[in-house]
């Protein structure tokens, strides 16, 4: 019969999963929003898809922000 410690690298492994589960469930939900900004950016400094991405991941590292709250801030910043 296996022990507690046997089973130690099974709870990891399901530990690791339900961590990239949680990851790339945030990552979907936030799609839409970044795919909003960049539609933004594209349409504000008429640039492609790829350089307003870039805008983004760059905003977002110079802030030491996630790149979907930076997004949220882009699509917030034209609503009113």
């Amino acid at each position: 019969m296996a022990t507690f410690s046997d089973d130690a690298p099974l709870f990891e492994a399901l530990d690791d999963c339900q961590t990239e589960y949680g990851q790339l469930h945030a990552a979907m939900k936030a799609r839409p929003t970044i795919d909003q900004a960049k539609g933004i950016l594209m349409a504000q400094h008429g640039c492609n898809p790829d350089e307003a991405f870039e805008m983004l991941t760059e905003a977002s590292q110079g802030a030491n922000r996630k790149l979907r709250e930076v997004a949220k801030g882009v699509v917030a910043s034209v609503q009113s």
